[in-house]
């Protein structure tokens, strides 16, 4: 519902979804069929898809070693002691994060922010000045040179999105 709410909201959005998603179906014996591996590959929807799991979910993570203490940076959980991670920290940190200069602010919905455009520094997940930005850059070129335009991307956010809970 989140998804839909933030595209309905933007009718060129929605126009540009629309647009990339036209080769998606196959007409079979008179009936309407989608091709789910070309769905799957829209940059623009697994962006929107990546984005809505960024802003719109965030939880708590249990977390307990029951045998030994645990590490964490410089601090130790100690045997059997419950920690939370809260997701929503991790998901609006302002100095990983790519705001495009405080246009898109972390509180705020950019269904973009997963695509990388090679002919923008600015664009893709990761602020241009974090740590992990040129490990995201350096994986998009090694991924496929020849491929041109806004490519989908979570490389380099292992520990700052965690859409699912983590492992």
């Amino acid at each position: 519902m989140t998804l839909c709410t933030h595209v309905y909201s933007d009718s060129s959005l929605v126009a540009e979804l629309r647009s990339s998603l036209q080769d998606i179906t196959q007409p079979e014996s008179g009936s309407l069929h989608y091709n789910m591996d070309k769905i799957s590959k829209k940059p623009l929807l697994l962006s929107l898809y990546a984005e809505t799991l960024r802003y719109g979910v965030q939880i708590h993570i249990p977390r307990c070693s029951p045998q030994q203490p645990l590490e964490i940076g410089k601090g130790v959980i100690q045997p059997d002691k419950l920690i939370l991670i809260n997701t929503a920290l991790a998901h609006t940190d302002e100095e990983v994060w790519n705001t495009r200069d405080g246009q898109y602010p972390l509180d705020t919905f950019w269904g973009r922010r997963f695509l990388v455009d090679p002919l923008d520094p600015q664009s893709g997940p990761l602020k241009p000045s974090s740590a992990a930005y040129e490990y995201m850059k350096e994986q998009m070129r090694d991924k496929d040179s020849s491929i041109t335009g806004e490519q989908f991307t979570v490389q380099g956010l292992e520990g700052i999105w965690i859409p699912y809970g983590g492992k």
